[in-house]
């Protein structure tokens, strides 16, 4: 697994203007060591029983990553349109998803590999075809 792919982003929406921040607030905590302690322990003993969740925040932030991420994705939405009676030489889709992004080491078994993954038919006749995704024609 590419490191990034296992990078999760984690959304901090919420910034305390300097004007309302506590100066003391490292004192405050110091006296309350005791609680923190104990509340750490309690959340450490439910981890262990229940396991850990994730907050929707956090699943929402890493859709919308994985979305933003996915050029293939990208691609099809720009440059293909899918309908049950299209279809596109995988060669042809490959040499149009190069120019369209630029990523020349995009192979054909990986984009294979990627198309299967989303439920796009392929087909041998006269060379390899997709069903169902056709690329866009610009006139």
């Amino acid at each position: 697994m590419a490191l990034h792919a296992a990078v999760k982003l984690v959304p901090f929406n919420v910034v305390i203007p300097p004007k309302e921040r506590d100066k003391q607030l490292p004192a405050k905590l110091r006296e309350e060591l005791p609680g923190i302690l104990a509340w750490a322990v309690r959340g450490c003993l439910d981890w262990q029983q229940y396991g850990l969740g994730e907050p929707k925040a956090v699943i929402d932030a890493t859709a919308d990553y994985q979305i933003a991420e996915d050029v293939l994705l990208n691609f099809t939405g720009e440059c293909c349109v899918m309908a049950p009676e299209a279809k596109v030489k995988a060669a042809d889709l490959l040499d149009a998803y190069k120019v369209w992004s630029g990523d020349k080491y995009m192979t054909a078994r990986k984009m294979t590999t990627m198309l299967d993954a989303r439920g796009i038919q392929r087909h041998h006749s006269g060379g390899t075809w997709y069903r169902g995704l056709g690329l866009v024609t610009v006139e």
